[in-house]
């Protein structure tokens, strides 16, 4: 597996699984399946634009995408020493193989490396595998939302998350992948 910056030749592979993603966990994600569907390939091919603030990590398996997260620093000046991460997905079968803390690690890495960023957020739904996730990353909840997301006449509750970068004690992908 190879974990890599998706660039703008990747915009379809990111448009098909970022589609999945939505369709398969709905409670997840803020954006809707028409929502996604109405972008153009062209402006999903500028969101992967990479910038010095701005990217997506993937994972693929041979030629396929099977996970995807990014992470996007906070234009105003006053709260640019945040960054927030957004869309985290890992294909069905490939869970449980350590491929979203590889994406993590990596997003992690490369966010300590961006001058003057002191910590990344987050939103997670509350109680999920993912939120245990994060927590073993070193994210810790500072608040939490009650109905943050409507979906099909539910709610979701969200945790609210943050990791202080300073804080932050690995340095890299970590072994699930290596193997």
């Amino acid at each position: 597996m190879e974990i890599r910056a998706l660039t703008r030749a990747d915009a379809e592979a990111f448009q098909t699984l970022r589609r999945q993603a939505l369709e398969d966990s709905p409670r997840a994600f803020a954006e809707s399946v028409a929502e996604h569907d109405a972008q153009p390939l062209e402006s999903i091919a500028k969101r992967l634009a990479q910038s010095p603030d701005q990217f997506v990590i993937g994972c693929f398996h041979g030629e396929h995408l099977i996970g995807i997260a990014g992470l996007a620093r906070h234009p105003r000046t006053k709260l640019r020493h945040k960054a927030l991460i957004w869309g985290v997905f890992v294909a069905p079968t490939f869970r449980g193989q350590g491929v979203a803390r590889a994406i993590l690690e990596e997003i992690i890495r490369r966010a300590k490396a961006i001058d003057g960023l002191m910590q990344i957020n987050l939103n997670v739904a509350s109680g999920t595998s993912a939120s245990r996730l994060y927590k073993s990353l070193g994210f810790e909840v500072y608040g939490h939302e009650p109905n943050s997301i409507h979906v099909a006449d539910s709610f979701v509750d969200e945790d609210l998350m943050v990791l202080r970068l300073e804080q932050c004690n690995f340095s890299g992908i970590g072994d699930a992948l290596r193997s």
